[in-house]
């Protein structure tokens, strides 16, 4: 069954019973941020992880995603050639249990069946600002190699018009997944926010475009404050991220704007906070990015989201 939290300022919905995705950020102003598939299910999952490597993307696209936001653990993104892990991981795919609840916050935990690791995530509502907490402890017995990372999937409806401000150390275009649908050229190194796209034209890379153009982009950036302000066409409306920059250096701006590739009609992009860089496991694994969780490790991380309008401190200028 759904948790719903709620403040004066936000409504957020979560359905531990579903990988404990987070299914709706609420305001009055904004709506819910956050973008769902037509016709999404938060219905408890069950124990069955399903296939892994290649064949992991299918089932988590048809059985799994709900969009909001979800965990990526102990692997984020696809898992890439010749690596036999799941899509996003064990963490989204399995219901978690619920340890306790009150109407601003819900705790639930999961131990991975493969990886061998108990994490508890806690939720928790203030004001404008939703957080979440994690912490993963390795209890397999033995030394465990992973990428972790967050999803949080929004409309571009909510934002058409606006922009992503953020201040990265490196940009990078990654490896094409779609190359018919690219908009951008692919494995370059640009100045933040301008990169080269296919036609060979510079594109403006932190605008987001008024109407759904088709395009299915990867960018990686590395952010050494992880924050990120995603600001309506106004500029007088939107949501900052901000996450443990320590744990997850990294951030992957993922743009899913009805391209025809696309198996369900995703009017989507995400920024995904993570430990690695590079679009797949396969990926993150050759650029020597995986982190060593010892036997008996801890690891804690955190991420939120804070609703930013005007008026309210903390907010984008108007000016």
């Amino acid at each position: 069954m759904g948790v719903v939290l709620r403040t004066d300022r936000i409504e957020v919905t979560c359905s531990p019973e579903h990988g404990f995705v987070i299914g709706s950020l609420t305001t009055p102003q904004l709506g819910n941020v956050f973008w769902n598939p037509p016709g999404a299910s938060f219905a408890p999952l069950g124990d069955d992880l399903g296939p892994t490597g290649e064949a992991s993307i299918g089932s988590f696209d048809r059985g799994v995603l709900a969009g909001g936001w979800f965990p990526m653990f102990p692997s984020a993104g696809p898992p890439g050639r010749g690596h036999d892990g799941w899509m996003h991981g064990e963490a989204p795919r399995l219901p978690w249990s619920v340890t306790s609840s009150s109407d601003t916050h819900v705790r639930a935990r999961l131990t991975t069946p493969v990886s061998g690791f108990l994490l508890e995530r806690e939720l928790r509502v203030s004001g404008p600002v939703l957080r979440v907490e994690t912490e993963a402890h390795n209890v397999s017995g033995a030394v465990r190699s992973i990428t972790f990372g967050e999803h949080p999937c929004f409309l571009r409806e909510v934002f058409a018009g606006g922009r992503l401000v953020m201040h990265p150390a490196a940009a990078r275009v990654t490896s094409l997944a779609d190359p018919p649908h690219a908009s951008l050229a692919g494995e370059q190194d640009f100045p933040w926010p301008v990169a080269t796209g296919i036609d060979g034209d510079a594109h403006d890379v932190s605008a987001l475009p008024v109407d759904a153009d088709g395009r299915h982009d990867h960018v990686e950036v590395a952010l050494p404050d992880g924050v990120v302000d995603i600001l309506d066409a106004s500029a007088t409306a939107g949501v900052r991220l901000a996450w443990d920059a320590a744990a997850m250096p990294y951030a992957l701006l993922w743009e899913h704007f009805l391209p025809g590739s696309s198996p369900w009609p995703g009017d989507v992009f995400a920024i995904e906070p993570a430990s690695a860089a590079g679009r797949t496991r396969t990926e993150a694994i050759a650029l020597g990015h995986e982190r060593e969780v010892g036997i008996g490790e801890r690891l804690c991380t955190w991420m939120s989201i804070e609703v930013l309008e005007r008026g309210v401190p903390g907010a984008p200028s108007t000016a």
